[in-house]
């Protein structure tokens, strides 16, 4: 969505950390209704590269995890891939598919219409934010999303068909947020399950977990690049 995201949770963090947002390097209407997926692969394995890091836990979360899912697929830097509540796609099949056919078309429209502004303002989309993505968040917490502007979806991260044959051998968690309203439990290990992911932990948070929850998930990532 945007940096805000993320920026209760790196104070926690005992590793250096880098935080991607928007997912294009030029972020334009244009770009978001004409980006070639590829072209956002590349500009996130030149971030990485660019970095300093030798070795890097790439997080990847909601619509965010199969671009992340792409990109360690081919940056030689990343040994690990911490999905959280992701999307990621069965093999040949696009991130739209993962939901129900007769609201595909709507989510489309959805983001199309949003590509055409360069930022929203969450409080423009309070309700959706309140019921679906904030929901076991705290009246501060939810102030503090609600002071924030998020950008819109490039339309190539929902239509681009995903390829997961040979997958190199790198580290794979998911988390999955018990309390999340915009996917299921059963939704995200099935998700998880199609990058054939093993280590599922489990967060009894909504779809915003590194906001409501940042202690946890922090925990877990700690965790897992202690490892590295």
């Amino acid at each position: 969505m945007a940096g805000w995201l993320w920026k209760r949770l790196l104070p926690k963090l005992q590793q250096s950390a880098l935080s991607i947002a928007p997912r294009l390097k030029v972020n334009t209407m244009e770009t978001r209704m004409n980006a070639v997926f590829s072209d956002l692969v590349k500009y996130h394995v030149e971030l990485i590269d660019g970095s300093g890091f030798d070795r890097v836990v790439l997080v990847g979360h909601s619509g965010a995890g199969l671009l992340a899912g792409a990109v360690a697929k081919v940056a030689t830097k990343v040994k690990h891939v911490f999905f959280i509540a992701a999307n990621i796609p069965r093999h040949r099949t696009t991130a739209i598919q993962v939901f129900p056919q007769e609201t595909q078309k709507k989510f489309v429209e959805t983001a199309t219409e949003q590509a055409k502004f360069d930022e929203i303002p969450v409080k423009d989309l309070e309700s959706l934010f309140v019921n679906h993505f904030c929901n076991t968040c705290t009246k501060e917490q939810m102030d503090y999303v609600l002071e924030q502007k998020f950008y819109p979806e490039p339309i190539c991260v929902l239509t681009e068909k995903m390829d997961w044959e040979n997958y190199p051998p790198t580290g794979k968690t998911y988390v999955v947020c018990t309390d999340d309203r915009t996917l299921t439990v059963k939704q995200q290990e099935y998700l998880a399950s199609n990058l054939g992911i093993t280590d599922l932990r489990r967060i009894n948070s909504d779809h915003l977990v590194m906001i409501s929850h940042a202690e946890e998930l922090a925990t877990e990532l700690n965790e897992v690049a202690g490892h590295y």
